[in-house]
């Protein structure tokens, strides 16, 4: 079954340890607004476990939680502003990750970070904190950091091409651990 679009305009609280699922299935998800301020979405699950869950989820606000849930499904996730997530994500979604969409953004995850189901697009500063950072493909789309920590800090792995869309910085940063990329960078 298809669903229709599903739009939030303003800014997403809860009271305190509040789950937050949004599902569109064919249909695209955009929350313009901040989501989570005050540390108040303990699980924000982005679309279904089902077969039909293939609409994009945008979000163009600050996104805040302790975990972030997706399922191994063909949408793409967008996080078009800074983020905050507590717990280890790993984004199963196999249609591509952004993180970020200016060289202002700042995405922090102290836990894991996974993003080798599909391909991410990435702009901004995207943080772990000391723990390992996994991405396959990577399409810089403005100047880019991706850090692990700069002192005691996780690996960082990148397994894809990696590739920009004009005059774009990179910059990894591992600390005392290793960065491993394993394709052509900047090729084309």
């Amino acid at each position: 079954a298809t669903a229709g679009n599903l739009a939030i305009t303003g800014a997403v609280t809860g009271t305190s340890n509040d789950n937050l699922t949004l599902v569109s299935g064919q249909g695209t998800t955009t929350v313009s607004s901040a989501v989570g301020a005050g540390d108040n979405i303990t699980t924000l699950t982005l679309q279904a476990n089902v077969a039909n869950a293939t609409g994009r989820v945008t979000f163009n606000g600050n996104v805040t939680a302790a975990t972030l849930t997706t399922f191994a499904r063909g949408h793409a996730v967008v996080l078009n502003a800074n983020a905050a997530i507590t717990n280890d994500v790993t984004f199963l979604n196999t249609a591509g990750v952004t993180l970020g969409n200016a060289a202002g953004d700042a995405l922090t995850f102290t836990g894991v970070l996974d993003t080798t189901a599909g391909t991410t697009t990435a702009s901004g500063t995207i943080t772990t904190t000391a723990t390992n950072l996994d991405i396959a493909a990577l399409v810089i789309t403005d100047t880019t950091t991706i850090t692990t920590g700069s002192a005691t800090a996780g690996n960082l792995a990148i397994t894809g091409a990696v590739t920009g869309t004009s005059n774009d910085n990179l910059t990894f940063v591992s600390g005392q651990v290793t960065t491993t990329v394993s394709s052509p960078v900047g090729a084309g």
